[in-house]
């Protein structure tokens, strides 16, 4: 995790794309650490249907 982290600065504020990785537990630790980061992720395994309509 340290490692995923160490990848956006202390103060990034973008948006961050976890849907194809399901990691819940990676979005929400980036989200503690990194809290001006935006980050969509799944609970779930994504569809491709769901994919397409973020691509849209």
């Amino acid at each position: 995790m340290d490692d995923v982290l160490a990848c956006f600065p202390e103060h990034y504020r973008g948006d961050l794309d976890l849907t194809v990785c399901r990691s819940i537990i990676l979005a929400e630790e980036i989200k503690r650490r990194r809290p001006g980061c935006r980050i969509v992720s799944n609970a779930r395994a994504a569809t491709l249907e769901f994919r397409m309509i973020l691509i849209d």
